[in-house]
Parts: structure tokens; sequence; C-alpha cells
């Protein structure tokens, strides 16, 4: 804790491996909060047991949002709730990009990915999706002037 007081937090994630006894859910808590939640990102590998979810909800009330899409690989567990506050953050593409790493994707998240511009990634991503009605996605997508979203994915209609 010294250390990361001192500015030296970086070095602290880089290197938790050496350090024994440590609780490291709290250590990552504390990093994001003196503003080094990059470092947990990039070291999530080196943390055991963190809540992942936890963990990007922290990061993106940070301001640190972009270290969450970066490092979406490395997430384990995201829910909905993740997704919904990234793209109520601007992050809908990232979002977008990465459906396939997300599973009970519903309406809730396709309507705010539409109202976030980017109703061709639900097209496109329609099989993960529960609940949908396919012909209203359809339709919003035509009124959207992106139809040929549709045609590009017509076997998931």
């Amino acid at each position: 804790m010294k250390l990361i007081d001192a500015g030296d937090g970086s070095e602290v994630a880089r290197k938790l491996d050496k350090f024994k006894g440590l609780d490291h859910q709290e250590i990552a808590m504390k990093l994001i909060d003196v503003g080094k939640g990059s470092s947990v990102a990039r070291n999530l590998d080196k943390f055991k047991g963190l809540d992942h979810q936890e963990i990007a909800m922290k990061l993106i009330d940070a301001g640190k949002c972009g270290d969450v899409t970066y490092y979406f690989d490395d997430f384990q567990g995201l829910g909905q709730q993740v997704l919904l506050k990234l793209i109520d953050v601007g992050e809908g593409s990232s979002v977008a990009r990465n459906l396939d790493k997300f599973q009970g994707l519903d309406q809730e998240i396709a309507m705010k990915l539409f109202d976030a511009g980017e109703g061709c990634s639900v097209a496109e991503s329609l099989d993960k999706f529960q609940g949908l009605d396919h012909q209203e996605i359809a339709m919003k997508l035509f009124d959207a002037g992106v139809g040929y979203s549709v045609a590009r994915n017509l076997d998931k209609f």
C-alpha cells in the first residue's frame, strides 16, 4: 500500500506475483482509486480472485472505459450491467465489436445498441440475442437506413 501511495502502483500491479498475502481485490480497487486503473486492466491475469464485473464497473466509473474495452478478452463474466454502462458512456461501438464475447444478450441491449447507432451489429449478431422479434428488428434497420444489413444477414432472420 505504501508503494501505491508513493505513486508506484503500476510496479505493484506488474510484479504482483512477487508479493505474498495480499488481498488482490483490495489492491485493484486502491489502484483504480489512485488513477492506476490501466495497470489493473493491463495486468488482470496477475490478480487472483477478482470480481471482474465489479472491477469493470469501477474502471468505467473512474473514466477508464477504454481500459475495459481494450482488454475485453481478459475480463471474465462481464454481464449486462457492464454492457449497458459502456453503451451509456459512448462505447456502443466497442460493445458491438465484441458481442461474441457475451451471453444472455436481450432486447434491452439490442435497443440500446440501436440508439447508439449500432443496429447493424445487432443484425450481425442476431443469433446471440434472446427474445427479439426479428421482424421488428428488420423494420428498425430499414427505418434507420441500413436495410442492407438485413440482406447481408438474411440467414439469421
